[in-house]
């Protein structure tokens, strides 16, 4: 069945965003510290989010051994928004051959062969705004949907752009660079997934079925052929 929508994930497949994630990172953890979050609680936060997770689940995970170590509940909610404060602060980048590919994408939009959908999440949705307003990314997409989906994934998104193009789940196919989010549950779904090696997610190792893409590209570049093979 031919591929009539294609779903892009934002950062660390269409924009690189792992070095300054890091530099916020290290800035939070910080702040914990000043706070008083202990050395203990500290390393299995480096655990938490190197495995790796969002700095926002992380931090969720450990809340009580936070607030165990005399944290305020404002306390550990403030490192929240240190940590994204500062994905707005840092010199941003497109993946390599990021830009060629959606310019690729403009005459199959034209033609009516495909829509393309941006979805990406963030506990705070101006950090999302500010990346895809820095490369004027709106023109390349149908639709792009900003919304926090740290505690339920991206699924009810992804679902809800196949029923409303009233699409099969083969007809859409998903690039990202998290097996554990958007890979996961389009597989779930039924749609065709690319995962894409980019950045920090590039290390994590699928533990379920559900989080082995059906393809892995290293370059974003090679996704231009993949999707014209499958456009029927």
């Amino acid at each position: 069945m031919a591929v009539k929508l294609v779903i892009f994930d934002l950062d660390d497949t269409l924009i690189k965003t792992s070095a300054i994630t890091k530099e916020c990172y290290a800035t939070a953890r910080d702040y914990l510290k000043e706070k008083g979050a202990k050395e203990s609680t500290l390393l299995h936060l480096d655990e938490k989010f190197n495995s790796p997770v969002s700095y926002h689940k992380s931090v969720k995970k450990l809340e009580e051994e936070l607030y165990r170590d005399g944290l305020k509940k404002d306390d550990v909610y403030r490192s929240i928004d240190i940590f994204n404060a500062g994905q707005v602060s840092g010199k941003l980048e497109m993946v390599d051959g990021a830009k060629e590919v959606l310019e690729g994408l403009k005459d199959l939009r034209k033609s009516g062969k495909i829509k393309t959908v941006l979805v990406t999440s963030s506990k705070d949705a101006k950090v999302q705004n500010y990346k895809i307003k820095q490369f004027s990314l709106s023109k390349y997409f149908d639709d792009i949907c900003i919304d926090n989906y740290q505690e339920c994934g991206k699924g009810v998104a992804l679902e809800k752009y196949q029923i409303d193009n009233k699409l099969q789940p083969e007809e859409v196919i998903v690039i990202g660079d998290k097996i554990s989010d958007e890979i996961k549950y389009a597989n779930l779904l039924g749609m065709k997934t690319v995962r894409i090696l980019e950045g920090r997610h590039s290390v994590a190792i699928p533990k379920k079925g559900e989080e082995h893409p059906q393809i892995e590209i290293e370059k974003i570049a090679d996704f231009l052929k993949i999707l014209k093979e499958r456009l029927g």
